[in-house]
């Protein structure tokens, strides 16, 4: 009887250990909670991700008071702690629009770069995402800034001068479904345009789409002169101040500051 006992417990320790090594090729997922730091809303959404065999993670809040990083830089969702070396990954739809993502560890209080990948995963049907191999046990984060097209580096053969843009609600249902719109009457009917939000103040007072891209209304529409971005929507809290936005179509670019929502939106 004995005898039977010992096998089965070394088979159920066998198991067990086939099961460790299993989940452990599993890409992990760690679930951000809500803290007060105010990120570039809709640029780097959703939650850390990695894979390592037996690595554990969690969520890591970071000072950057403590540890500042570069100042070019912006810290885009909240860290990962994770105990051991592993492939990391987080959600980084601002790449699609301007935005360049890049992974770095904390060692001795400072950020250190590492080799970024910044690509459709798995494929051109998935997620665009930020992913980067952390050698070692540690924190790391996701830090990006905005190098969408640059007003002087411009190849518009179109005035930028009566442009003007705005916040407004364009589809004028029960609802208030906010979103930027840029008034350019001299661009062709069908033209595309994109947009990033690069700065608000004060932070975090506007949240939702920072990047978006719309197309210019056919000549007979109502709204003819008008790009708008109704699949972006965005909301403000009370102490919104103003965002400085930069909008750009047929190679012209324009930076505006946005200030409080106006609803006679100019025809």
């Amino acid at each position: 009887m004995e005898e039977v006992v010992k096998k089965v417990w070394n088979w159920t320790i066998a198991i067990m250990l086939v099961m460790v090594l299993i989940l452990g090729a599993v890409p992990q997922t760690v679930h951000a909670e809500p803290e007060v730091i105010h990120y570039p809303s809709g640029v780097a959404a959703g939650d850390w991700q990695w894979t390592g065999v037996g690595v554990t993670g969690s969520e890591a809040h970071i000072d950057l008071a403590a540890t500042p990083a570069p100042v070019w830089l912006e810290l885009l969702a909240s860290g990962i702690q994770i105990d051991g070396a592993a492939t990391i990954c987080h959600p980084f739809r601002g790449g699609q629009f301007g935005w360049q993502g890049e992974i770095r560890q904390l060692v001795n209080g400072q950020w250190v770069r590492l080799e970024t990948t910044n690509a459709w995963l798995p494929d051109a049907e998935g997620t665009f995402t930020s992913c980067a191999k952390a050698p070692a046990a540690g924190t790391y984060a996701l830090f990006g800034y905005f190098n969408g097209p640059d007003p002087s580096k411009q190849t518009c053969a179109y005035s930028t001068d009566e442009w003007t843009a705005g916040i407004g609600d364009f589809d004028l249902d029960a609802n208030l479904d906010f979103s930027f719109w840029l008034m350019a009457a001299n661009l062709p009917a069908g033209t595309q345009a994109g947009y990033a939000v690069l700065k608000i103040d004060p932070a975090g007072s506007l949240t939702g789409a920072m990047t978006g891209t719309g197309t210019k209304y056919p000549a007979d529409h109502i709204w003819s002169n008008f790009i708008d971005f109704l699949d972006y929507n965005i909301a403000f809290t009370p102490d919104f101040s103003s965002a400085v936005v930069r909008f750009w179509a047929a190679g012209c670019v324009k930076d505006f500051t946005i200030g409080p929502i106006d609803l006679d939106m100019p025809q």
